[in-house]
């Protein structure tokens, strides 16, 4: 038993232990880092809601707007055709 070759030695053990360490530095700085992009990922999708909210009211009220103005339009012509012409004045 004393021929034979140590697998690891306390070096190799050691660096072992050291990349152990630092990959677990790297870990914490990863989930840190991953736990900032959950808030900001969070935040993004509150401002979405907002802005998608925003447009709809904006396209409702820019479609009430044009039905009141077809509507208007519509009583001035049933209104126009229905009226007498005075054909001595002109149209416009």
């Amino acid at each position: 038993m004393a021929n034979r070759k140590l697998l690891y030695t306390h070096e190799k053990v050691r660096s072992m232990l050291a990349r152990i360490g630092d990959l677990a530095v790297s870990h914490s700085e990863l989930l840190t880092e991953l736990k900032r992009l959950k808030i900001e990922v969070a935040e993004l999708r509150a401002m979405h809601v907002k802005t998608i909210q925003a447009m709809r009211e904006t396209y409702t009220a820019a479609l009430a707007r044009a039905q009141a103005h077809a509507a208007h339009r519509e009583r001035e012509l049933v209104r126009a055709w229905t009226g007498e012409r005075d054909f001595g004045t002109t149209l416009h």
